[in-house]
């Protein structure tokens, strides 16, 4: 695989990590709950449950929940790079690219809420699904998807 799809898969994972953060964010407090709740169930990734409560300081959720969604979505954004040149159809055109990307953010939707939260973070289910499906499909996926585009992976000879 050439490295530029590294590159923008590295860059547009940690760019869509950033916009889906934000929109957990604003989705929390429209939804009337803390602003930091997002921040915690994110941390509590890797510290558990105690994450959500009182003894794991907002600075410390702030900052270790932010590390575990851009590890997370640049990872994301490297198994993305790697389909995407494994399977050229998926970025045929920007649009394909766009739609790659809302279909790629809704089966990582489906796999951390419905399988690894159910087996290893059951705090994740007490969020809202409707809400995580939009968040993951238009604050991740379309967001790398776009980022695709902007490298220019869309472009069919490249791929050859």
């Amino acid at each position: 695989m050439p490295p530029r799809f590294w590159w923008v898969g590295a860059f547009g994972g940690a760019a869509a990590g950033i916009v889906y953060l934000l929109v957990q964010e604003v989705s929390a407090v429209l939804g009337g709950r803390p602003v930091d709740e997002p921040l915690r169930l994110f941390a509590g990734v890797v510290l558990g449950a105690r994450a959500l409560g009182p003894a794991l300081s907002a600075n410390d959720a702030t900052v270790i929940g932010t590390l575990v969604v851009l590890i997370g979505s640049i990872g994301s954004g490297l198994i993305f790079a790697w389909l995407v040149f494994r399977f050229p159809g998926l970025a045929a055109t920007p649009g394909t690219l766009l739609i790659s990307g809302a279909a790629y953010g809704g089966a990582l939707w489906l796999l951390t809420f419905y399988v690894l939260g159910v087996l290893f973070w059951p705090w994740l289910a007490r969020t809202s699904p409707e809400t995580q499906l939009v968040c993951a499909v238009a604050g991740f996926g379309i967001v790398l998807g776009a980022c695709f585009v902007a490298g220019g992976i869309h472009r069919p000879s490249e791929l050859e």
